[in-house]
């Protein structure tokens, strides 16, 4: 099933070989892009933010690269029959060490929601039909951490 599943996924994460953002995800960064203030910032700031504009800087340069990078490299192991188990236990938890703006998070969240999709296309029985992911974000920028709490909450309330 893992190989059907992944196969599945890697349709939807990057149709005809292009990586894209969901719907969701586009207008949630957008969203979040426009609410922070646009002025030029110093490329350092542009890669570590530590201000409302060197974020803006950050999500719009930087935000879907990582989060393609993210999802490319986990791709395999959240199709995996061992992950599969694991969202059987109905607890999954994510520890986002150097968090910024929960790129990472984000990435695992939208391809945990699709392999959830996809398992109920090919009637997978799950254990419960509830499962609760966990968020743990380090990061020592505040602006990163408020940002990346921000984003999380807007994805679920969206």
């Amino acid at each position: 099933m893992s190989n059907e599943l992944y196969e599945r996924i890697i349709e939807e994460l990057c149709p005809s070989g292009n990586w894209q953002l969901g719907d969701a995800m586009e207008k949630l960064l957008r969203l979040q892009i426009n609410r922070l203030p646009q002025r030029a910032v110093p490329e350092e700031e542009v890669r570590y933010p530590t201000s409302p504009a060197g974020m803006r800087a950050f999500l719009d340069t930087f935000f879907a690269r990582h989060y393609f990078q993210v999802q490319n490299s986990l791709l395999e192991y959240l199709t995996s029959e061992d992950f599969l188990e694991l969202l059987n236990t109905q607890n999954v938890s994510v520890l986002d060490i150097g968090a910024g703006p929960a790129v990472a998070s984000l990435a695992i969240t939208d391809i945990v929601a699709r392999v959830i999709r996809q398992l109920s296309k090919m009637n997978w029985r799950a254990n419960s039909k509830i499962i609760k992911i966990r968020y743990i974000l380090n990061d020592t920028a505040n602006i990163c951490l408020g940002t990346g709490q921000e984003l999380i909450t807007s994805h679920f309330i969206t």
